[in-house]
Order: C-alpha cells, then sequence, then structure tokens
C-alpha cells in the first residue's frame, strides 16, 4: 500500500466549514458592533442638538424684550422661530442640522405676568436616515425682569 501525503476530501470539507462558520461569527459580531456604534452616535448628536436648541432658545427667551408665542411660532425681539421643511428655523435661516427631522414644534405660554413670560416648548426629533431613532425635548424658559430706578443702587 502506497502512503502518499495529503489531505482527503472530507478533511478539506471539514476545514471548509470549520472556517465558514467561524467567518459568520465573526462577520455577525462586527456587524452588531458597528450598529450599536451607528446608534450610539446618532444618540449623541440627538443631545448636542438638544443642548443647541435649549441653549439658543434660554439665552432668548431670557433676554428678550418682547415675546409672542403663536402656536408653533415663537417670535423674541421681532425674530420669528417657526418649523420649516423639518428644520426650525430663526427669521428664515435654519437651526438645526440637515440630518435631524424636526417632527414637532409647539410653543405655549407657560405662565404669565404683566411684563414678563415663561415660554413652553416642546420639539420632536427624528433621524433623517434611521427612523427608529426619534428623541423629544420640552424647554420651559422665563423672561428676566430687569428694571432699575434713578437714584437706587443695586
Amino acid at each position: 500500500m502506497k502512503h502518499e501525503n495529503g489531505f482527503t476530501l472530507l478533511e478539506v470539507l471539514i476545514a471548509i466549514a470549520i472556517f465558514g462558520i467561524a467567518f459568520a461569527v465573526v462577520l455577525m459580531i462586527l456587524t452588531a458592533v458597528s450598529t450599536a456604534s451607528l446608534t450610539s452616535g446618532r444618540q449623541e448628536g440627538f443631545e448636542q442638538v438638544k443642548n443647541n436648541l435649549a441653549v439658543e432658545f434660554s439665552n432668548s427667551v431670557r433676554w428678550a424684550k418682547d415675546v409672542q408665542v403663536g402656536g408653533t411660532t415663537l417670535t423674541v425681539d421681532g425674530l420669528p422661530y417657526t418649523l420649516n421643511s423639518g428644520r426650525i428655523t430663526k427669521d428664515g435661516q435654519p437651526i438645526t442640522p440637515a440630518n435631524i427631522t424636526v417632527t414637532d414644534f409647539s410653543v405655549g405660554q407657560y405662565s404669565t405676568v404683566p411684563g414678563y413670560s415663561s415660554v413652553k416648548i416642546i420639539i420632536g426629533l427624528a433621524d433623517t436616515n434611521l427612523a427608529t431613532i426619534t428623541d423629544s425635548e420640552k424647554i420651559v424658559v422665563s423672561q428676566r425682569i430687569l428694571s432699575f430706578e434713578e437714584g437706587s443702587t443695586p
């Protein structure tokens, strides 16, 4: 009987099957990690947009001389904030990024005192590319009352 070096067909097929299974497992792990990373990155983007909007509205309303509220429009010192084609605009210029769609922009009075206004703003957000990623923000901000009388010291 002649002894030949090499692998039988069965051994080669078993090795291919083992490598195929290992490749499939590695591919599933990489897909899961990549999806988690993408979702996490989108959530971080949402948090940044929410923070930027909170700062924008807080600073604008807090230091405004005149605040007008009307359903889906907030006017601060003559500059209107509105929802236009899925983006919040300030005086016609977008203040939200194009990759995030604003699904809700509701503005209402939170409390009213003459010369003083508290505004409640509700904003719904959705990812433009991944419809499963959504978030919302509720902002309540009040105007500051600054009045000084002549001859008085603070």
